[in-house]
């Protein structure tokens, strides 16, 4: 990667915001991690310290993440004021809030907050941190909103230990705090359960929600699974629908939707559907708490939920969100912050400069945004270059002012 020389520019404009209340120095710091998270492979502070012309001593960033006493809250109420203004510009009027929760592999032991936790996905034991995390989806309008680190009861103590449906709630406060036209909540099987569902009723939020195949619903006969109700259908219970989801493809579902009364739930419309025939696929569930929705706008909205599976898998691949090595809690909160950061400004912003007219197509993956930043950077270089050829420079000066003080970068082009 090529020395970094300037600062994008919808970054360099958010680390400048007055509202940060941040020194001349720790701007310098939050404009170059992100900038780091954007367009560096090796997102530990050392590879993103190398990144920068001139750069300081790695240990003045990692101060900066782990004991620097800037306010983390006004990182969080500049973007958010961010957000609505993005939401008002695109004159977004209601949207859903999305509540899962993810891995991040680790291997040191004795970094914060990591344990041993059963990943359903791979079917073995990882060692690892947990995060609970809400996201605000509205079509192709997507922002990741907050997260909460989960221990175990054997990690901390009872007094402060709280389950994942306690830190859904501590989600859904901040969610409410944000003021965003938020109308429904999403979540996967694992979160719907009597306790989510009361907190919710409490609020007078309405909810989608998959739902486990076993989950009880009562009949006129006896309660039975989900999964047996759905195979005692006759074929002709099953129509064809076909959906625009939230990404804008078209998709066909088998389905059937009938109100009924969960065993631990209460009163609910349920859905089942199937992606082809019912003798090809297992049946999939899904239940809202309102009755009068249609099906084609219950898939389409719990369509969105994909948008939380797609910020994990591109924050782990592109952004750095598991690569943090930082082992005090503060840096590693900070650090899940400044992913959560880079994420929303890439949405929102990465399309916003001199080089738009070059890119034809909308660019919508984190990994094509990254490229476009890393595309201002070069573009960056070359003016950095011109100019200091402009000045006489020679070419070794400028190659030696460009890599220092990357000492190894210099020698292997003196050599």
């Amino acid at each position: 990667m090529i020395p970094v020389t300037e600062i994008p520019g919808f970054i360099h404009e958010f680390a400048n915001n007055r509202g940060l209340e941040l020194n001349q120095p720790q701007r310098e710091h939050l404009e170059e991690y992100l900038t780091g998270l954007m367009v560096c492979e090796n997102h530990t502070i050392t590879g993103m310290n190398d990144l920068f012309r001139g750069r300081r001593d790695q240990s003045a960033k990692n101060n900066f993440m782990t004991d620097s006493p800037w306010d983390d809250e006004k990182i969080e109420e500049v973007r958010n004021k961010v957000i609505q203004e993005a939401v008002k510009k695109n004159r977004i009027t209601q949207g859903a809030c999305i509540f899962d929760d993810t891995f991040l592999h680790k291997t040191g032991k004795k970094i914060a907050y990591t344990g041993t936790y059963y990943d359903h996905s791979l079917g073995s034991y990882i060692h690892g941190q947990q995060i609970v995390t809400s996201h605000f989806a509205c079509r192709e309008f997507h922002v990741p909103l907050d997260f909460e680190i989960y221990q175990k009861e054997e990690q901390i103590d009872e007094e402060d230990f709280k389950t994942k449906l306690d830190l859904l709630k501590q989600l859904f406060e901040k969610m409410m705090k944000r003021k965003l036209p938020i109308t429904i909540a999403l979540m996967d099987s694992w979160f719907l359960c009597k306790e989510t569902v009361d907190f919710l009723k409490e609020n007078n939020f309405p909810y989608i929600a998959a739902a486990k195949s076993n989950l009880q619903m009562y009949t006129k006969d006896a309660p039975m699974s989900l999964s047996e109700y759905a195979a005692s259908l006759p074929a002709e219970a099953f129509k064809n629908v076909e959906i625009e989801t939230a990404q804008g493809n078209k998709r066909s579902f088998l389905y059937f939707t009938k109100c009924v009364t969960l065993k631990t739930i209460g009163r609910v419309r349920l859905v089942i559907t199937y992606d082809t025939l019912r003798e090809k696929c297992e049946p999939k569930f899904i239940v809202t708490d309102r009755l009068d929705w249609e099906v084609r706008r219950i898939l389409r909205e719990y369509s969105q939920r994909w948008f939380i599976e797609r910020f994990y898998q591109e924050a782990k691949q592109h952004l750095g969100l598991e690569s943090c090595e930082l082992r005090k809690p503060a840096g590693i909160q900070r650090h899940i912050r400044m992913v959560f950061l880079a994420d929303t400004l890439l949405q929102l912003n990465a399309l916003v400069g001199p080089l738009t007219r070059w890119f034809k197509v909308n660019v919508l993956s984190v990994a094509g945004k990254c490229a476009m930043v890393k595309t201002q950077i070069i573009r960056s270089f070359i003016a950095w270059t011109l100019k200091q050829a402009h000045l006489h420079t020679e070419v070794d000066n400028i190659l030696e002012m460009a890599f220092e003080p990357q000492v190894q970068m210099r020698l292997a082009f003196a050599g």
